[in-house]
């Protein structure tokens, strides 16, 4: 009876985790709708633990890969994923959200990309597809002004 109990409460749990995945907006849209989401510190949070969370599992591919010059370019993109990660999760904790609450974000996050670049590399034989390719795209765009806003906000390096 116990396991049963167990057996069902962990399917919910799995598809809750699936459903949370699913509806994650594409990033553009998502800031088409918040324009002024540059400007709010809870905002910047998001976008940055969402573009360091796509970078880092984008990097983690490139550094499995065979190919020349990709496990450099799979460095790159895991370390400018941890410090845009860092900085939002920093950002976050200032702002009073709970390290519970800032670990299950970041977990989804990555689960919901993680997801996404195995359908695409199943599917279209490449993980930049659909909203992964846009949301990638996306992350580049503002990565340097991402980048830029977290070493103003580190006072040990000014």
């Amino acid at each position: 009876m116990k396991l049963r109990i167990l057996v069902v409460f962990l399917s919910l749990l799995a598809f809750n985790a699936k459903a949370e995945t699913q509806s994650l907006e594409p990033l553009t849209s998502l800031l088409e709708k918040r324009p002024r989401w540059a400007s709010d510190p809870t905002e910047i949070a998001y976008v940055s633990v969402r573009c360091g969370s796509l970078f880092w599992v984008i990097g983690e591919m490139f550094s499995v890969s065979n190919k020349k010059g990709d496990e450099q370019t799979g460095r790159d993109l895991k370390t400018a994923g941890l410090k845009l990660t860092l900085f939002g999760d920093e950002l976050s904790k200032i702002d009073g959200m709970s390290e519970e609450v800032r670990n299950r974000r970041q977990d989804l996050l990555a689960k919901a990309y993680v997801d996404a670049v195995k359908d695409n590399r199943s599917l279209h034989n490449n993980m930049f597809h659909g909203f992964v390719e846009h949301d990638f795209r996306r992350c580049k765009e503002i990565e340097q002004m991402l980048l830029y806003a977290a070493e103003q906000a580190n006072p040990k390096k000014r």
